[in-house]
């Protein structure tokens, strides 16, 4: 008999929301269906197939003008700092959209607080078990989850501080009383263990169906990047610029994809210019997620971007794009190295190499670059089974975790 999972979440596609989208994707394969209750956020070029979950998608803003909604937000957030509002208003949406309705299970999933207190407190009204998957963790560096950015200056530090303190109040509530967590780093999983014994491990992982390797020959050498660069102390790339400066007249057919936003783009030229390596630049825009596949096919190198982790540099960061160019086996270069979870599973898995200095990434680009020009492309062999990762692999975990809950939550109850 087909079980039914409620999943409470933050985003989810068209948002660029990979790891819930996929869950309901293989869902089906599991013998269960999902419903969905999640704000309605900002439209993306993300689309992946969910049309067998049931979508509750709830309009928090509902102002549309700039300032009307700037105005609309600032009265709900400090409602929601002093009263919980956000999270009761959520509550009441879904008792009444929900109404009727059976579920065996709810699984939250969030990168800060909001929405596990809504998921947590649903479950305990029906009387079933609540596993909640947390993205990311404030504690885990610089990136400041809870902090605010609509709010300029001193006074948005001031109340920022204060956000810290009550959202993790509320956060760490349900840590403690959802039956199972589940994270994605084994950094992460040793951090929540504070608050809960029963917290396990999922990786981020790629679409098997999507990434997998495609012979493609292309007449460049194309070091490939994805994504966001917001902060240099976070993902820190001049370990390539000086390896690139140090090839000057070498490896002409050498070159850099960025395929990233403007800000990013912006970054990049600048630090290219400072180096002079302007030459070996090619800027992109962002790729769409179905045009992912061939853009790290025809990558010689897939670039990621780190930098050694310290007590206040992120900890446990490992990105969806690292497991993505796994699924396409395509070499990958980290700079800096992490010298933590990251650099450690590229070395298990024989993935590429994580570098702590120049030397070393001139090395791998001069052996990956006569490696092209010998057998006209790259390749990897890996040391570990690379389908493990995979989001169907992904998703039979978090069935196996919830199943688990459930028999517990039942046997406790009896």
């Amino acid at each position: 008999m087909r079980k039914e999972l409620l999943i409470v979440c933050d985003e989810f596609p068209p948002a660029f929301a990979p790891r819930m989208g996929y869950l309901c994707k293989n869902l089906p394969k599991q013998e269960w269906h999902a419903t969905v209750v999640t704000e309605k956020g900002e439209l993306t070029s993300f689309d992946i197939d969910v049309k067998d979950a049931d979508v509750y998608a709830y309009d928090w803003l509902k102002c549309e003008g700039k300032k009307s909604r700037y105005v609309e937000w600032l009265l709900k957030f400090f409602l929601t700092l002093v009263f919980d509002y956000k999270n009761r208003w959520f509550l009441r949406k879904m008792r009444k959209s929900l109404k009727g309705k059976h579920f065996d299970a709810v699984l939250c999933s969030s990168y800060n607080e909001f929405p596990l207190n809504v998921g947590l407190r649903y479950a305990k009204r029906r009387g079933v078990p609540c596993v909640c998957d947390i993205r990311d963790l404030a504690e885990q560096g610089k990136q400041d989850v809870f902090r605010l950015h609509q709010i300029n200056g001193i006074l948005g530090k001031m109340v920022g501080d204060v956000v810290d303190v009550i959202c993790k109040k509320r956060r760490n509530w349900a840590l403690k009383n959802a039956t199972d967590l589940i994270s994605v780093s084994p950094w992460h999983v040793d951090y929540l263990k504070r608050y809960n014994g029963n917290s396990h491990l999922i990786f981020n992982g790629y679409d098997d169906a999507l990434f997998r390797p495609i012979d493609i020959r292309c007449d460049t050498f194309k070091i490939t990047y994805t994504g966001r660069m917001m902060d240099k102390e976070i993902r820190n790339p001049e370990l390539l610029f000086e390896a690139l400066r140090d090839m000057k007249d070498e490896c002409e057919k050498m070159e850099v994809e960025w395929w990233c936003d403007e800000k990013t783009e912006e970054t990049v030229k600048n630090m290219a210019e400072e180096y002079g390596v302007q030459t070996r630049m090619r800027y992109r825009g962002f790729a769409r997620h179905n045009e992912m596949p061939r853009v790290l096919n025809e990558a010689s190198i897939v670039l990621v971007l780190s930098n050694k982790t310290k007590e206040i540099q992120p900890h446990g960061v490992m990105t969806t794009k690292y497991f993505e160019a796994i699924g396409c086996e395509r070499p990958v270069l980290l700079v800096r190295s992490d010298e933590a979870e990251l650099s450690q599973h590229i070395r298990n898995m024989g993935s590429g190499v994580a570098c702590r200095t120049k030397g070393e990434v001139l090395a791998f680009l001069r052996e990956k670059y006569e490696e092209w020009v010998r057998e006209g492309r790259t390749s990897i062999s890996y040391l570990q089974d690379k389908s493990v990762y995979s989001r169907e692999k992904e998703s039979r975990q978090f069935v196996e975790i919830i199943e688990r809950a459930i028999h517990t939550d039942t046997n406790i109850q009896q």
